[in-house]
């Protein structure tokens, strides 16, 4: 059994920008509909900074996404050096 793979905060960003960008909504208007600013969310995009749980939950929720398809790691793919 594999240990659990933690998502770097660079990749949980991406997969949030992309999704963002995809459904052509602003940065500002999903900062605004869960309650961040939009720096710390450009901040969390850019993987500067990680998400609470709850604001992590919340653009979840805002983007269609489930917490499983933001957090999956692919485990294919190496996280860090061997």
């Amino acid at each position: 059994m594999r240990p659990a793979e933690i998502c770097p905060p660079a990749v949980l960003g991406a997969r949030l920008r992309a999704r963002r960008e995809e459904r052509g909504i602003s940065l500002r208007t999903v900062a605004r509909r869960v309650g961040i600013s939009p720096s710390a969310l450009s901040q969390i995009e850019t993987g500067k900074m990680s998400p609470s749980v709850t604001t992590l939950r919340a653009l979840a929720v805002e983007l269609s996404l489930s917490l499983d398809e933001v957090l999956a790691v692919d485990l294919a793919t190496p996280t860090r050096p061997a």
